[in-house]
């Protein structure tokens, strides 16, 4: 029997996350403005939030799916892509001097998790696999079923971080959807999500029962804290054929979000 979600929590004045002295403190609400937030739950593809790079016959079209969601398909070709970026680069990674909190988060799922490539992250603008050099991104690359989170500054990788194996054994499959996400913390460290779901309402269940998906949570982090870039960053998904095989990507979900 499927376990009904819980009652939500009420508070009928509001709830505020100003600070008491703030101008938002008494509005009953969240100060929209405590952090820079994309999302995009792919209800429409709106063309003037995006640039999207598609070769060969690659498209990305709006599909028909629960949530909202979105269909890459890239070419028969080892080098065609299917790329969709934030046409702004409107974020920067925390620095020292500006210790910040950043997310990243994303729900995708693969028709090839062997072959196909995949890049998801907050990158420097760029229509090419070749031309980031900057930024943090997870990458699955082709001719495998392993998956790496870079971190890359200057053209220089800073950080690999590996997924384990026993993490993409259960969560990494054909037409199955995963969850990617990561937080740079203010301290510069790197913190790795990766399963499903991370995002939605999970029975308690599930972190009990054998016959239910294994607990969820950070998977890999990266300390002491690493060389981020200061250059300007978008939000992007990219997929990658890299067979002579079309393959396909739906994605259900991008966010990104750093505090101010």
């Amino acid at each position: 029997m499927t376990t009904p979600s819980a009652s939500p929590v009420r508070f009928p004045s509001g709830v505020s996350t100003d600070y008491p002295w703030g101008p938002l403190a008494g509005m009953g609400m969240p100060n929209p403005f405590f952090y820079h937030l994309f999302q995009d739950d792919f209800d429409y593809l709106d063309t003037q939030l995006y640039t999207a790079t598609k070769t060969g016959a690659g498209t990305i079209a709006n599909a028909a799916g629960d949530g909202g969601q979105l269909l890459f398909t890239a070419a028969a070709s080892s080098a065609a892509i299917c790329e969709l970026q934030v046409t702004t680069a409107d974020f920067t990674l925390p620095t020292p001097t500006l210790p910040k909190k950043l997310f990243f988060l994303t729900r995708v799922q693969l028709s090839d998790t062997t072959n196909c490539e995949l890049f998801a992250g907050i990158v420097n603008s760029t229509t090419t696999v070749a031309g980031i050099t900057d930024g943090i991104y997870f990458q699955k690359p082709s001719g495998g079923t392993t998956m790496n989170l870079i971190v890359i500054s200057g053209s220089t990788v800073q950080a690999t971080i590996a997924i384990p194996t026993a993490v993409l054994t259960l969560y990494l499959a054909a037409a199955t959807w995963i969850d990617l996400a990561f937080e740079v913390t203010r301290k510069g460290e790197v913190v790795i999500y990766v399963g499903y779901p991370l995002v939605g309402w999970v029975p308690a269940s599930a972190w009990t029962s054998s016959t239910q998906p294994p607990p969820l949570g950070i998977v890999a982090r990266q300390t002491p804290a690493v060389t981020l870039t200061t250059v300007n960053l978008a939000p992007m998904l990219l997929l990658r054929t890299g067979n002579s095989t079309a393959v396909t990507m739906s994605a259900d979900f991008l966010m990104a979000s750093k505090d101010r």
